[in-house]
């Protein structure tokens, strides 16, 4: 086997070697790309390299916290702090805001109910008042008496208040029916009781004012027949030496204060029960007190009955002590002998 050697003569390698560069000269890239296509190349190159930077770079808490790294510890602990306080701030803010806004609706809503509220105890009241004159313009039987004797009890629960004159007008029908009606008697005692309440807003009873400064002074209470000990708290009010102006509750034809110069001139008592059967009462008021009358003697003077309730068996002098009750002044002065 023998080699084949080939003789390249001068021409062939001038030729050779001169064909790239020949090539470029005339303006064709090695890659094959065209100029034309290079700047879109460009502009392609570009894009991608800043959407790979945006992925890289970081976002939101992550760039913040980078940039305290750079800044130092003590930039970003301020940093944090300031951020979180502006937290806090709108956190505050909100609920603050929401509190205002049912502070608000709740005044509104409160406003709305006591008005609704208002509009319909007038309404009670109109009713009220057209049933007690509708009564007080009929006859008397025991279901009308019945009927006035409920209406008197829920209004004084209902805490209705209505003109005196018109209790005092179907109390007064009731106080006479009741002569040979019993069942007008304890519609009559109804209504004493809720004439006694109407006067929460006709007197205004003084405020306790504790134990007295100076003197000493004594007075005489007795329970309802067949009601426990149960005796209300009697309140000194006004000391004076003016002995007709200073109050009195004692038996009658006894002082338990001869030898007490100053003494109160009024005494309010509260609570508990009273009798009464026997008794000097001047310058006192009963506020929310039980309070019996069986009919025997008795002297009252500038007596007044807040919000009491009254038990009384029927007879002529506790007929009187009802009228009496019923009228339309707060305050009462009635005697009744023995006989």
């Amino acid at each position: 086997m023998c080699d084949t050697i080939e003789q390249v003569t001068p021409e062939d390698a001038d030729r050779d070697t001169a064909s790239p560069d020949a090539s470029a000269l005339e303006g064709d890239d090695p890659l094959g790309i065209r100029n034309e296509d290079k700047d879109w190349i460009r502009a392609e190159i570009a894009t991608a390299v800043a959407g790979l930077t945006d992925r890289i770079e970081p976002h939101g808490w992550r760039r913040f916290l980078r940039t305290c790294r750079e800044h130092g510890s003590v930039a970003a602990y301020i940093s944090i702090v300031i951020a979180l306080f502006g937290m806090l701030l709108t956190a505050v803010y909100a609920v603050t805001a929401r509190a205002t806004k049912d502070a608000i609706f709740e005044t509104k809503t409160d406003t709305r109910l006591d008005s609704i509220d208002d509009h319909l105890k007038k309404i009670d009241v109109t009713l009220t008042t057209l049933q007690l004159q509708a009564f007080a313009s009929g006859p008397v039987t025991p279901h009308s008496a019945a009927a006035v004797g409920k209406l008197a009890t829920e209004n004084r629960s209902a805490a209705i208040h209505i003109s005196p004159e018109i209790v005092q007008d179907a109390g007064t029908k009731l106080v006479r029916a009741s002569a040979t009606l019993p069942e007008a008697w304890h519609a009559a005692l109804s209504l004493a009781g809720y004439r006694s309440f109407l006067n929460t807003a006709l007197i205004k009873v003084p405020p306790s004012p504790g134990p007295p400064a100076t003197g000493f002074t004594r007075y005489a209470t007795k329970p309802s027949p067949g009601r426990p000990i149960e005796e209300g708290s009697v309140e000194t009010i006004a000391p004076t030496f003016l002995k007709d102006n200073q109050a009195r509750l004692n038996p009658i034809g006894s002082d338990l204060n001869t030898n007490t110069p100053l003494q109160p001139s009024i005494l309010v008592i509260r609570g508990g029960s009273i009798d009464l059967d026997g008794m000097d009462v001047k310058n006192v008021i009963l506020v929310g007190v039980e309070v019996y009358y069986s009919g025997e003697r008795v002297v009252l003077k500038n007596v007044q009955f807040v919000n009491c309730t009254f038990e009384m068996p029927l007879n002529p002098k506790s007929q009187r002590f009802a009228l009496a009750e019923l009228q339309t002044s707060p305050s009462i002065s009635f005697a009744s002998s023995a006989d």
